[in-house]
C-alpha cells in the first residue's frame, strides 16, 4: 500500500519515497494531529503529485525552505525528489522524525515562522502546506517569506482553506475539526499582492476529501483501496463548477 503511487511518479526513488512515509507512521498514532496526513493514501498522493509540481519549479543549487513542516515529510520528499538543493524544514518544534529524516538530506530548524533565523534574500523558494492559516497573523507570515526570498523568489501555498469549501461547511455542521480563517480569491490576492508578491498561478484543488478516515475506518479504507480513481475524478471535477466548493487553493507568486 505505501508505494502505491511513488513507483510512477519517480521511478528510480520509490525505495526512498516508501522509507520517508513509513519512518513517519511509526509515529503517527503519538501525533494524532499529523497523522491523517499520511495515513490515507489518497493524501499522499496528493503530497506526492505536489512535491512533483515543485521539482519543476526549483532550481538545482536552491535553497529552499518547507515551513510548518511539521514531521518532516514533505522536507524529505524535497529533498529526495529535487536534485542538488538545499531544503530546510521548520517548525515550531522539533519532531522526533526529523533525526531518521534528515538522512535524506535534509536539515531542521524550530523557529516562528515570524521571525525566521535567515538573513533577507537569502533562499530561492519557500514553500508551505496548509500553515499560513495558522499563523497568529497571515500578512506577517507573507512579510517574512517575502524578506527571506532572493528577488523573483518562489512562495508557494499549497492547502490554502477555501472560504466556501463544501467540506468545510459539513465538518462544522458535524462538530469535526476545520478550519478557522479561510480565504476568499480576492482576500488571498489583495494579501499577496500587498505584501510584495505576483500571483503567476493559482488554482482551486481537492473537491473530494481525503481524511474520510475520520468519518468511517470502512470509509477510509475503500478510498484507500482505490485512491488513483479518486484522485483522476477529482481532477476532473475540480475542472467543473463544482471547483467554487473545493477544498483548498493553490497560489504560486513570485517576489517583485
Amino acid at each position: 500500500m505505501i508505494g502505491l503511487e511513488s513507483n510512477q511518479i519517480w521511478p528510480d526513488r520509490t525505495a526512498l519515497i516508501d522509507k520517508i512515509r513509513t519512518s513517519c507512521l511509526k509515529h503517527a498514532a503519538k501525533f494524532p494531529d499529523h497523522a491523517f496526513h499520511i495515513t490515507s493514501d489518497l493524501n499522499w498522493l496528493r503530497y506526492l503529485k505536489q512535491a512533483e509540481l515543485l521539482k519543476r519549479i526549483i532550481l538545482p543549487r536552491s535553497r529552499v525552505l518547507d515551513l510548518g513542516c511539521g514531521l518532516g515529510f514533505t522536507t524529505a520528499l524535497l529533498a529526495s525528489c529535487c536534485d542538488a538543493i538545499n531544503v530546510i524544514g521548520v517548525d515550531l518544534k522539533r519532531h522526533p522524525t526529523w533525526h531518521e529524516l534528515e538522512e535524506f538530506g535534509c536539515d531542521f530548524c524550530v523557529c516562528d515562522a515570524a521571525s525566521l533565523p535567515f538573513l533577507s534574500e537569502s533562499v530561492e523558494v519557500i514553500v508551505s502546506f496548509g500553515v499560513i492559516e495558522h499563523a497568529q497573523s497571515d500578512i506577517e507570515f507573507l512579510k517574512e517569506v517575502n524578506r527571506c526570498l532572493k528577488k523573483n523568489g518562489y512562495n508557494v501555498l499549497f492547502q490554502l482553506p477555501n472560504k466556501y469549501s463544501l467540506s468545510e461547511y459539513l465538518s462544522k455542521k458535524m462538530g469535526l475539526w476545520h478550519h478557522d480563517r479561510t480565504y476568499s480569491e480576492s482576500n488571498i490576492r489583495e494579501q499577496i499582492k500587498a505584501c510584495g508578491f505576483d500571483v503567476t498561478y493559482m488554482a482551486r484543488e481537492h473537491f473530494i476529501p481525503a481524511q474520510v478516515h475520520r468519518v468511517s475506518r470502512s470509509l477510509g479504507n475503500i478510498f484507500d483501496k482505490n485512491c488513483r480513481e479518486i484522485c483522476q475524478l477529482d481532477v476532473i471535477l475540480c475542472k467543473t463548477p463544482l471547483s467554487l466548493f473545493s477544498q483548498d487553493y493553490l497560489l504560486i507568486s513570485k517576489k517583485y
